[in-house]
């Protein structure tokens, strides 16, 4: 399960936001079929094509909604990869999840 936070905070925002998160579910179509793919967001915030969706009750600024969106997937899914909605992939990450990690992160110098 790949899952990313996006609700609609700023109405001038929301074209930019909800294309880079088009885009990313387009990408995990492409390099890792079949994967599910989760969009965490609020009430109110209409579901990116593509993905299940899982909605958040309540108010909060724009940083405490997103911890709290990662800590109620991260209850609710076994084994969920979050990612920011303009995180893209150049390959399928799938064969990391076999190994036994908390946290992962990238050397950023796009390695292996």
């Amino acid at each position: 399960m790949i899952g990313f936070a996006y609700a609609k905070f700023l109405n001038a925002l929301d074209p930019i936001y909800r294309s880079l998160a088009g885009g990313l579910v387009q990408n995990i179509t492409e390099v890792m079929p079949g994967e599910p793919i989760v969009h965490i967001t609020d009430e109110t915030t209409e579901a990116i094509a593509g993905c299940n969706v899982m909605r958040i009750e309540g108010n909060a600024l724009p940083m405490t909604w997103r911890l709290l969106a990662s800590a109620l997937a991260n209850e609710v899914y076994s084994e969920i990869l979050l990612v920011e909605p303009d995180m893209r992939f150049v390959s399928d990450v799938r064969e990391v999840w076999a190994e036994d990690f908390d946290d992962v992160g990238d050397d950023g110098r796009g390695g292996q």
